[in-house]
């Protein structure tokens, strides 16, 4: 999500140089998300804790650098800081209002045609693509589509994803975070977050 690629660049990560084995990612394949995080718990209880356990791809990539080199995931990732100043700002928003948002969101989208537009999607041949069977809101109409459940259940279940993608952008943008500017959201924050750049610019 956006906040691994937003420390990703400031941090200066360094994916593993391992290039893809299309055979062992053909047997991975074969595995579901539980079968794929318990095979990488087995190998590397680190990057089994830090992982999406409900993520395939990025099991499956981690999986093929531990098997690949025999070393762990985090010993084979390096970082390189940027060598520059930078803000961070971050706009907080009470939990609930937030959730709120996205329901509200969620059912604008529906209201607006997203079965249709999925369904299109898959017309043309892209049902068993990656972000179809994977992305919030596109996974659970998928579902829905080929009859899993009905469409009360398939908001339901998107509303749910959205609030669990909340959940997991705390964890990479904490309240205890030093390197982040926090600011209250409202009308006026972008007008305060013009002001707390100028003021860091400013800044000597």
């Amino acid at each position: 999500g956006s906040g691994q690629y937003v420390w990703a660049v400031l941090e200066g990560w360094q994916p593993p140089r391992v290039p893809p084995d299309a055979a062992l990612r053909a047997e991975l394949d074969a595995l579901d998300a539980a079968e794929l995080h318990a095979r990488l718990a087995a190998l590397d209880p680190d990057a089994a804790g830090r992982l999406d356990p409900n993520n395939p791809r990025r099991l499956v990539r981690a999986l093929e650098v531990v098997m690949r080199t025999g070393k762990t995931l985090a010993a084979c990732q390096a970082r390189r800081p940027v060598g520059a100043d930078v803000l961070v700002l971050g706009l907080r928003l009470p939990r609930e209002e937030l959730y709120a948002r996205l329901d509200a969101r969620t059912e604008a989208m529906f209201a607006a045609g997203f079965v249709d537009e999925v369904r299109r999607l898959r017309d043309d041949g892209y049902g068993e693509a990656f972000a179809v069977r994977s992305g919030v809101g596109y996974k659970e109409v998928s579902a829905y589509l080929d009859g899993e459940y009905d469409l009360d259940e398939a908001v339901r279940r998107m509303k749910n994803a959205n609030h669990r993608l909340v959940r997991r952008q705390n964890a990479w943008f904490k309240d205890t975070d030093a390197r982040i500017r926090w600011l209250e959201a409202g009308q006026d924050a972008p007008k305060r977050c013009v002001e707390a750049v100028r003021a860091w610019l400013e800044t000597p």
